[in-house]
This record gives C-alpha cells, sequence and structure tokens, in this order.
C-alpha cells in the first residue's frame, strides 16, 4: 500500500481477479493451466477493510516487562543490571537514548535505551549502585517512559512519533525483582594460574570486605 491509496467505502475482489502475469498455475503432475475464475469466491465488497494511504498507526506500546531476573535468588545487587523490554504495536526506530524510570524503593532510577531500533521490542538497563535499595521489589509506572532528548517514531518514513503512556502495561511492585546495592558479588574462583609449574587457583575477594587477592598452590598452607 502506498500513501496515494484510498478506498474510505470498501474493498473487493472481482471474479476475475487473478492473472497470470506471465507465469502457469497448473495441477501437479498436469500439462493443463488451472482455471483462474474465483467464480462464487469473489469477494463482494468489505466494508470493515477500507484504505487510507496517507494515514500512519500511530505505534503505541503494546507491553512492558522486567527482562531475566538477579544473578541469585530475587534480589539484584551492586553492579547487576536491571533490564526493561517495552514492546511498540509497530517496529520504530530510535535516535538518541530514551529512558524508563524505574521505582525502587523511595528512589527514582533511569534505565537507558539500549537496543532494538528498527524491531517493535526496545531493551532499557540500569546498572544497580551501591545506595539503591528496594525491598518491596521494582515498579514501572504509566508515564514511566520518556524521550531524554531522543526520538521513538514509526520506522516508515514522513511517519509521527510513537504513543509513550504504557497505559495497563504499567508494571506493579514486582516482589521477585528487588534490589539491595549493598550486596556485591561473591567470592568464587575466577579462573586458574600456573605458578612454579603448578596449576594455582586464583580468588577473588568479596566487594568491600577488605580482603586480598593473590594465588596459593593446591596443598599450600595459608597464612
Amino acid at each position: 500500500m502506498v500513501s496515494s491509496d484510498v478506498d474510505t467505502d470498501d474493498l473487493s475482489v472481482g471474479a476475475n481477479a487473478v492473472r497470470l502475469n506471465g507465469v502457469s498455475v497448473r495441477p501437479v503432475g498436469s500439462t493443463m493451466n488451472a482455471q483462474l475464475g474465483l467464480g462464487s469466491h469473489a469477494v463482494s465488497n468489505s466494508a470493515s477493510h477500507k484504505v487510507a494511504g496517507g494515514t500512519f498507526t500511530t505505534p503505541a506500546v503494546a507491553g512492558a516487562a522486567l527482562a531475566g531476573g538477579p544473578a541469585s535468588g530475587d534480589t539484584y545487587g551492586r553492579g547487576e543490571e536491571i533490564e526493561v523490554r517495552v514492546t511498540f504495536s509497530r517496529s520504530v526506530e530510535v535516535p538518541g537514548t530514551p529512558q524508563v524510570a524505574l521505582t525502587v524503593g523511595a528512589a527514582t532510577r533511569q534505565a537507558d535505551y539500549a537496543a532494538g531500533t528498527g524491531t517493535k521490542i526496545l531493551t532499557f538497563r540500569y546498572r544497580v549502585a551501591s545506595g539503591d535499595s528496594g525491598t518491596d521489589g521494582i515498579a514501572v509506572g504509566g508515564s514511566a517512559l520518556a524521550l531524554n532528548g531522543g526520538t521513538i517514531k514509526d520506522v516508515r518514513p514522513g511517519s509521527t512519533a510513537a504513543t509513550l503512556a504504557l497505559g495497563t502495561h504499567a508494571i506493579s511492585t514486582a516482589a521477585n525483582h528487588k534490589v539491595n546495592g549493598g550486596l556485591g558479588a561473591s567470592a568464587e574462583p575466577s579462573g586458574s594460574d600456573e605458578v612454579g609449574g603448578s596449576c594455582g587457583v586464583r580468588f577473588l575477594s568479596a566487594a568491600g570486605s577488605g580482603g586480598r587477592r593473590g594465588s596459593r598452590r593446591p596443598g599450600a598452607r595459608e597464612e
């Protein structure tokens, strides 16, 4: 459909609407051409199928969700990323960096646009900081999506900006997405090092614990 296409009454498909256009339509294994007449299967005027090629359907929010989850349990720790995905009714393009406001406890944190231009699904991410705390869970309000100087619009040339309201797709407090910025990464092996011809294991201290980083051979006495 192009912008010059207009039919304000209805669409119809006539009995002789099917044309070969330089090709053949034959039954399998036959040399005889198929009968192309639609006959009684022709589509008469269909008032529910009008055409307005000069009118664009504005993309609107069709869904929103917190994607994935915490690395452990139901609580995001310091340095973990909270990911929000917003789905639109049509594919959109995104110049700039729109944001989604997350309600984390009594504070508002902004998840920045990260990916999705040219598709229906946009991804926004926020990295948890040490002062963040939301013991009840994360919420995303109906007006949480903002342009932040950027743009969200239909991918078609000349189209208008998308409708940003989340409406009924707003996310109420999600109890399985809590936040505690005081939690850091737990100590765990980060890989093996060669130490004097033996295989040693390097351990990383827990963040903020004041522990040391070092290597020791298996069986060596810890000091």
